[in-house]
């Protein structure tokens, strides 16, 4: 018997080629089913073998008395040697199952496993092995109670061969399986199972090996240029690689190992990339990447607020030789300069749409940026003051086209109102549109985001920082010019519905107070109303600013020179003319036939509050 096992064994070590590095396999042994373990590890205080890889126990298992119980592994990560044998004897009717494992083996693509095994007994012996790609140590698909939990069954395990069982005789099987894909790290478990009915004596040896992998050969190729050209903020293409490795191609991964950055209008990118090939072989490639500027496409206009059929100029930067500039006009015509850095054209006849002109700028690198600029379209100026924003001797300047305007950090809030023109909201402030609010006209933002609401905007919104700060110059320029003004009508506070009769021309009142009723303007065509008014304005019932005679809305502007203060109306308030407070507030229902311009916290414009433009009436 003994010389047919060891037969057995030195055929499966040189089958295996046991010139590979040891392993550490671990015994264990159970005559209960599985249910208590004798465990055996490598160089442990069971292990009467020195031997790295190599292990030795003589003793009592259960019933069992095992004279030699041996196991070694041999071989490298990629070709597992492992032997289990034992010797052993019954007094009575006993089980035994005696398996070695070990972990941290590497698969590769079609790995044969080879099982050898040679049994001398008078009972019963099963061998079985196992592969258990997820590396459990003794990973089986065998049900025992005892040892660590998931080991057995393993969720991750499979049987690989059984032989037997083989039943009371001598006798010798090999068999071999194919494994096509495996993970990686795996374990490998044999297994020896021996019942005997009565008492007796088992002599077991069980060889499980792998044929060595076929050798490698891969060839790399990287499927990227050695130089690409690149403009700003584009996305540089990925490196990527495949390889041919024995007759199979396949795409591998590829890692920037290496970035180097000189320069900056070219910016030369210098990238090194790896990729590792399934023969574990790294392949190194360098790339060089040329990113050019964009040109600058910023459009200077000549004005940003233009007469209907009046000629202007739009230029942006020489972008260089080579560089193509391509310009496009809506709500006006291109005159000349087309393909230049600065054309002229003039303004179309929609006074309420923006002329919107936008380049294209295009290096001689290839690289194109996309600006636009906009100006606001305004009627030319007639002989009658009222209708170029002035009132008397006191201009509004670029003021004059808003109907609402909020200077600078004022915040206006549209509530259920009807707004009949444009809308200024300058730096720091906001302007909520709120539903169902309609603006029938342009919104003028500061910067992107001051605008906000579902509520209906029927003209267009237009980012204008220039515009906004000539709107707050024009419009405190205004006030204090007024302020400056001496009075030809000075009153107190105003309690009582009271008319003033203009004289003539240019009339300038002093409100040394508020006005908390009723104030008529009456005069002529030719009459022009400057009213100053230090505290505030509040109205209620169906309290009015009132015009008469041949005086429009448009030739009356009330300035609040006082240093804060709210103004306030209510639903069945009429107003005419401008209301100018630099430094005020607003709460505001009723209808407004001129415009509101403020510089407080707020415009609060309530629910039903109108928005009219001024009424212009000229001698």
């Amino acid at each position: 018997m003994k010389q047919t096992l060891t037969a057995i064994v030195a055929c499966g070590i040189l089958a295996a080629g046991l010139h590979q590095s040891k392993a550490t396999p671990t015994m264990r042994l159970s005559a209960d089913g599985g249910a208590t373990w004798v465990v055996v590890v490598d160089n442990g205080p069971l292990d009467t073998d020195p031997t790295v890889g190599s292990i030795n126990y003589n003793g009592p298992v259960g019933n069992w008395f095992v004279s030699t119980a041996a196991g070694f592994g041999y071989g490298g990560p990629t070709v597992p040697t492992m032997d289990v044998s034992s010797q052993n004897f019954s007094l009575q009717p006993a089980g035994l199952i005696v398996q070695l494992s070990d972990t941290n083996f590497v698969a590769f693509p079609n790995e044969t496993f080879v099982a050898q095994f040679g049994v001398i007994t008078d009972g019963t012996v099963t061998y079985n092995s196992y592969r258990d790609g997820g590396n459990v140590l003794f990973g089986t698909t065998s049900t025992y109670t005892g040892g660590p939990v998931g080991s057995s069954p393993s969720p991750t395990a499979a049987l690989l061969m059984t032989q037997g069982p083989f039943v009371n005789t001598t006798a010798t099987a090999s068999n071999a399986v194919v494994v096509p894909v495996g993970g990686s790290p795996y374990s490998l478990t044999l297994e020896t199972i021996i019942v005997q009915n009565s008492s007796g004596v088992s002599d077991t040896d069980a060889l499980l090996f792998t044929l060595p992998p076929p050798p490698c050969n891969c060839s790399v190729t990287f499927n990227s240029p050695t130089s690409i050209t690149n403009c700003a903020d584009d996305t540089i293409p990925d490196i990527t690689a495949s390889e041919n490795c024995n007759g199979i191609s396949n795409s591998i991964p590829v890692t920037i190992t290496g970035l180097v950055t000189n320069g900056v209008c070219p910016q030369i990118i210098t990238r090194t990339a790896a990729a590792t090939d399934d023969c574990g072989t790294t392949n190194t490639f360098v790339q060089t990447v040329t990113v050019n500027c964009r040109p600058d496409c910023t459009i200077t206009l000549s004005k940003t607020n233009v007469f209907v059929g009046s000629n202007y100029t739009a230029s942006v930067a020489d972008a260089g030789a080579g560089a193509t500039y391509s310009w496009s006009i809506l709500n006006g015509t291109i005159i000349s300069g087309s393909n230049t850095t600065t054309i002229t054209w003039t303004a179309g006849p929609d006074t309420s749409s923006p002329v919107s002109i936008v380049v294209v700028v295009t290096s001689g690198a290839g690289c194109s940026s996309t600006c636009g600029n906009s100006a606001q379209v305004v009627l030319p100026p007639v002989a009658c003051s009222c209708e170029n924003g002035s009132v008397g001797s006191i201009s509004l300047g670029s003021a004059t086209n808003g109907l609402v305007v909020g200077l600078v950090n004022t915040k206006i809030n549209n509530s259920l109102v009807t707004i009949n023109g444009n809308e200024y909201v300058s730096k720091g402030g906001t302007l909520v549109n709120m539903a169902p609010s309609i603006v029938n006209g342009n919104v003028y933002q500061y910067a992107n985001g001051q605008y906000s609401g579902p509520g209906k905007l029927n003209g267009s919104l237009i980012t204008n920082p220039t515009l906004l700060n000539q709107v707050d110059a024009d419009a405190l320029a205004a006030s204090a010019a007024a302020a400056a003004l001496a009075p030809t009508v000075v009153l107190g506070t105003v309690s009582n519905p009271t008319t003033i009769t203009g004289t003539g021309g240019q009339n300038v009142i002093k409100v040394n107070g508020d006005i908390k009723a009723s104030l008529i303007l009456n005069g002529t065509a030719s009459d022009t109303f400057i009213v100053n008014v230090t505290g505030t304005l509040s109205l209620g019932g169906s309290s009015v600013l009132g015009v008469s005679g041949g005086v429009g809305s448009g030739n009356v502007l009330y300035n609040f020179i006082g240093s804060s203060g709210t103004i306030s109306t209510h639903v069945g308030n009429i107003m005419n003319g401008t209301l100018l407070a630099p430094k005020y507030s607003f709460n505001l229902d009723g209808v407004f036939n001129s415009r509101i311009i403020g510089g407080g916290a707020s415009i609060a414009l309530l629910s039903g509050a109108i928005v009219n433009q001024p009424v212009c009436n000229c001698p």
